[in-house]
């Protein structure tokens, strides 16, 4: 499992020489940061490095806007030969300018043989969102403006998640244990999948899983987002233990308790089970750092013959005299 994102090496921009009689990389962008819950604080800033490939004289300006008045907040100017060899220019664009929702634009521009290449973006306050998959299923739901990523020569600000496929019933194994296999979602993007944390909670109504940990009436238990290729699936991140007679469930090793990474239903609790609401919810998902909680519903088949508490038909009777 991931936990907060720390620094991400983005994709780096290549320029060439036209006139050259092979193509020679001359210098290229790279970003040290990708910006997430970006709040304006004092110490907070945007990094670009350049790198120069080949020994040429560079004029590097870097700029900060107010976007919606266009005053100049920052100004940084170097104008030197730079050799290939061990240079790295970095510019830390101070962010102390308060952020508002007009946002902050800013501007990285390199000058060589009289060749200009700009690239700039504008900078978003970040908010705080939880999004209900419920919502958006059969549809997309994309972030815009809610981090910054260098990709191509351009400034990316959003990603997509899918919700088409999403299946928001839970059904049971026939070892009487749930089935987490079918809760999908998609990452429409080629970027890696991080997120804060995953939990699988609860409305503990009926007191079904009582030896299980418990926040303001939820049974919540961690959970695995598993990335294959765009598709996120679910599984139980937490051991668990298990009496194999009355399937009750516990956190801590009882006596007589086996050691399990499933959630089972324990005996005669089906019904109460199923009167209960359940999600799953996804801390600070992705780059926007979105939250998103995918609602589920019980869906439990009975068999057809068995025990006369999870079955349609069983028998039942005491001794004939």
């Amino acid at each position: 499992m991931k936990f907060k994102r720390k620094i991400l090496f983005l994709a780096t921009v290549p320029f060439c020489l036209a006139a050259a009689p092979h193509t020679k990389l001359i210098y290229t962008f790279t970003s040290t940061d990708t910006l997430t819950k970006l709040t304006g604080n004092e110490n907070a800033t945007l990094n670009f490095s350049f790198v120069p490939l080949i020994e040429f004289d560079y004029k590097i300006v870097s700029r900060l806007y107010n976007h919606s008045t266009n005053g100049l907040l920052f100004s940084n100017i170097k104008e030197e030969h730079i050799t290939r060899e061990g240079i790295t220019y970095t510019v830390n664009y101070p962010l102390r300018y308060k952020l508002t929702s007009s946002g902050l634009r800013f501007e990285y521009e390199v000058t060589y043989s009289n060749k200009v290449n700009t690239i700039s973006g504008v900078l978003y306050p970040y908010i705080s969102r939880t999004i209900n998959a419920l919502q958006y299923k059969d549809a997309n739901y994309v972030t815009e403006n809610a981090f910054i990523k260098v990709e191509s020569n351009k400034v990316v600000t959003g990603e997509t998640f899918n919700f088409d496929n999403y299946n928001e019933y839970l059904a049971k194994n026939v070892d009487n244990s749930i089935d987490f296999s079918s809760i999908k979602m998609y990452y429409m993007h080629k970027y890696d999948f991080s997120y804060l944390k995953a939990e699988y909670r609860i409305k503990d109504y009926k007191n079904v899983y009582p030896n299980l940990r418990h926040e303001n009436d939820e049974v919540v238990l961690n959970m695995n987002c598993v990335k294959n290729g765009n598709e996120i699936s679910f599984a139980l991140n937490e051991s668990l233990y298990v009496k194999p007679n009355t399937l009750e469930m516990f956190r801590f090793k009882v006596h007589e308790c086996n050691k399990t990474n499933k959630l089972f239903i324990p005996v005669n609790k089906q019904k109460l089970l199923e009167e209960n609401d359940s999600y799953i919810l996804i801390k600070e998902a992705g780059y926007s750092a979105i939250d998103i909680k995918l609602p589920l519903t019980f869906f439990f088949n009975k068999k057809i013959i068995g025990q006369c508490y999870d079955s349609d038909y069983c028998i039942s009777g005491g001794i004939k005299e």
